[in-house]
């Protein structure tokens, strides 16, 4: 058995390698997930996840926000130095009609917004099946299904805020 074990760490890393160079041929690059958490006060605003790409200086805010009446979800990119991305930002989450998003402009720049039932369906099919953003020229896929760790920190976070009195 201790004989097989190199031969099993080569063959693993013939093929991430493979992987990557994969990825790299595609021209997309895959986004590091981790989870979002922001408080107003003592309260929390919002909850989420963020994704960044390293390489192309991007990080895209995938974030529920509590909202009069319903939630809604709203995703913008930012650059590394903090300034919004402008032009267009698209999703592509399979399973998922993206039309239904709508842009709106905020402090962030150019945002997509979803509101209502349909916010906790994304957000699933998002964290199951992963996605393809696009924001400032730049392809990033997010591939599914993200990590336990990120997964259970985003759903503490939502219950959490769901459980807070308006």
């Amino acid at each position: 058995m201790i004989g097989l074990r190199p031969l099993r760490r080569t063959f693993a890393t013939r093929v991430l390698i493979a992987a990557g160079v994969a990825m790299l041929a595609s021209g997309a690059a895959a986004g590091e997930v981790s989870p979002l958490a922001e408080l107003s006060g003592d309260r929390i605003a919002a909850c989420g996840l963020t994704i960044g790409e390293p390489a192309a200086g991007l990080t895209i805010r995938f974030a529920l926000e509590r909202t009069p009446g319903a939630a809604a979800l709203f995703i913008s990119a930012t650059r590394a130095d903090g300034q919004p991305v402008s032009g267009a930002l698209a999703i592509n989450i399979p399973g998922f009609e993206t039309a239904a998003f709508q842009t709106i402009e905020t402090e962030r720049g150019p945002t997509l917004t979803l509101k209502g039932e349909e916010t906790g369906f994304v957000i699933q099919r998002f964290m199951v099946a992963g996605a393809e953003l696009r924001a400032g020229g730049a392809v990033i896929r997010v591939k599914g299904p993200l990590p336990q760790s990120v997964r259970a920190a985003y759903l503490n976070c939502a219950g959490d805020m769901y459980r807070q009195t308006p």
